[in-house]
């Protein structure tokens, strides 16, 4: 399939939906760093810091469906827009909150204006470029989203120390507002409106498909509790309480984190282009469980370098493995049925990454966070990771053997 647009528009609105990305990534990730100031400044709870961390992916969860059929019917571009302006005005009242109920409510407009940029991009890029390098501009999508993740830590952290908040959300705020206005000029391919008659009857073979969905679903419901429970809110938490870190060089850790997602998406996607969707989904799955289980076995007294360089793998892993997921369901779902799909496995990867957030604060309230305390989590991601692999494999060669197999 070749491109319906050319290279530099292709491009320019490439960058334009991944700075939106970037800044959806930075509000999720964010609560890690501010959780220590909100407790000290608000006095807030435990339990409250993880429900402000959890509430938007609850929102996100919610939106997803809505979002992707709204996508399939009228297009994205106006998804994007919309949620652009509700980020500028989210990060306005969350800077600006003088309490928790006033915290709660930027944190829900923010979580809506998030949970609708991921989604829709996934359609449009897919329109921009050539489909058979679309992981690897993916990838470069992803790399992008993660230097918002990037700015949650220490980079945060350092104008937390040196500037109000209201004031660096002010700032924030400006430049999403910008961002909204580039995003009126964005590129969309106008919705065919030619009326297609759905068939009365359904394939049999397509519950197949669905069967495999659910299985997809499972794995990124798991995969991503996992890696948004740690790097939105616990992770800066895990080396404090285990490592006896300074704020500072927690969230330097949690930069770390972010780092690895950079270097390692663009690279996923260039793996899965080359050798397979699913194959790189399921072995870098994988790969993440052995990580995890290492992560959690790391010696206390273990050198910096070394925390850094396990901190680097289990961001690299952890941020560019889900991607592969998308672009597999995207090669077997129908062509109107694309973003509703993708919309479908993002509310399993956010009500995961909600259900993970919440609990975690539920079952570290009250409990000593050591070492054993966090090596018993990190196995549990471990093994829930590993059995949804196998699960997935499963289904996948059930799939294909109804189905006659998909090219890659």
């Amino acid at each position: 399939m070749s491109r319906v647009v050319d290279r530099k528009r292709a491009v320019f609105c490439l960058i334009i939906v991944a700075m939106a990305y970037f800044w959806t990534n930075f509000h999720r990730q964010s609560m890690a760093v501010l959780a220590p100031y909100l407790m000290e400044e608000m006095g807030i709870t435990t339990s409250q810091v993880g429900t402000l961390g959890s509430i938007m992916f609850y929102v996100y969860g919610l939106t997803q469906i809505p979002f992707g059929l709204i996508a399939d019917k009228y297009g994205s571009k106006r998804i994007i827009e919309v949620c652009l302006v509700s980020m500028v005005i989210g990060t306005y009242i969350f800077g600006h909150a003088k309490n928790y109920t006033q915290l709660m409510i930027g944190r829900l407009i923010t979580g809506f204006a998030v949970s609708g940029i991921y989604v829709p991009s996934l359609s449009m890029i897919r329109g921009w470029f050539d489909i058979r390098v679309y992981s690897t501009y993916l990838g470069i999508y992803l790399a992008v989203g993660n230097l918002g993740s990037v700015l949650s830590t220490t980079p945060f952290e350092i104008l937390l120390s040196n500037f109000e908040i209201s004031t660096i959300y002010n700032v924030f705020a400006i430049i999403v507002l910008f961002l909204s206005i580039a995003s009126f000029f964005l590129y969309e391919k106008p919705k065919s409106k030619v009326k297609v008659e759905m068939e009365k009857t359904s394939d049999p073979k397509e519950k197949h498909f669905y069967i495999f969905l659910a299985s997809i679903c499972l794995l990124g419901l798991l995969y991503n509790g996992g890696r948004q429970g740690f790097q939105s809110l616990w992770g800066t938490t895990y080396y404090i309480s285990v490592f006896n870190y300074s704020i500072r060089n927690a969230s330097i850790m949690m930069m770390i984190f972010s780092i690895g997602g950079i270097f390692f998406s663009p690279i996923a996607g260039w793996i899965a282009d080359h050798f397979g969707r699913f194959n790189a989904l399921i072995k870098m799955s994988m790969f993440t469980s052995i990580i995890w289980l290492i992560v959690g076995v790391t010696p206390i007294n273990s050198n910096y370098i070394v925390i850094g360089f396990m901190a680097f793998l289990l961001g690299g892993v952890n941020s560019s493995t889900i991607q592969n997921a998308f672009t597999t369901l995207g090669d077997y779902a129908k062509p109107r049925q694309r973003s509703l799909i993708s919309a479908v496995l993002n509310t399993s990867n956010f009500f995961g990454s909600a259900i993970f957030t919440q609990s975690l604060g539920i079952i570290f309230e009250g409990r000593t966070m050591n070492h054993t305390t966090f090596l018993v989590v990190f196995v549990v991601f471990a093994v829930l990771i590993l059995m949804a692999s196998i699960i997935a494999m499963f289904t996948k060669n059930n799939l294909d053997k109804n189905l006659g197999g998909l090219n890659e």
